[in-house]
């Protein structure tokens, strides 16, 4: 399973924190706004909340938690039968933030520190670096790369988000070897690197 975000959103529909574990996650406010009028809709119309739906290449996952939900959003790619421990986010997140809900004046930066806790919960790395592509990608980049690089070129435009052993296993490559491909087109501008604790992973947007 590969976790792409997670928000947390008060009954009334706000979005109180939203945290992304991706370079291109869904913006949080469209993902508020989907979610709130298809819980009212299903509300109304069964007396339930949804549990869970997909959509546009995602999977949206939804618990609420006394006052708020806590929804994450997986890529579709990937099955959900792993334990997320939504229900101990929003009660870590209740436990702290719950007195300040009432009259909860928008302010998210409030929020912020809660990364810590979500990270611990969910396994998720830190990102120590990012980089954002400053050509990014497209036909008329491609054609114009070096031959060497335009193989590995068209492999990140298919899958977006590539980590180098990925790339090395379906070449036959060294992990070095594919390394040093994904770098030459980071230095290039085309395309982005974000550092975790472990492997890199490099992107498009």
């Amino acid at each position: 399973m590969k976790l792409l975000s997670l928000y947390i959103i008060h009954e009334d529909g706000r979005c109180l924190y939203d945290a992304n574990f991706v370079p291109n996650p869904p913006p949080s406010q469209l993902v508020t706004g989907l979610l709130t009028a298809m819980q009212n809709f299903v509300e109304e119309m069964t007396g339930s909340y949804v549990s869970h739906f997909s959509a546009a290449g995602y999977t949206f996952i939804q618990k609420p938690v006394g006052p708020i939900y806590i929804v994450v959003a997986i890529s579709d790619e990937f099955p959900f039968d792993q334990q997320i421990e939504l229900t101990e986010l929003g009660i870590n997140f209740l436990k702290r933030y719950g007195e300040y809900l009432e009259n909860w004046n928008g302010d998210m930066s409030m929020f912020y520190e809660f990364e810590t806790i979500t990270r611990e919960i969910l396994k998720v790395e830190k990102i120590k670096e990012r980089i954002d592509p400053q050509t990014p990608l497209n036909a008329l980049t491609l054609l114009e790369l070096p031959e060497e690089l335009q193989d590995v070129a068209k492999f990140l435009l298919e899958k977006k988000e590539v980590i180098p052993t990925e790339y090395a296993k379906s070449r036959s490559i060294s992990v070095d070897k594919s390394i040093e491909l994904f770098e030459r087109l980071v230095k290039r501008g085309n395309i982005g690197r974000i550092l975790k604790e472990t492997e890199p992973t490099y992107f498009i947007i």
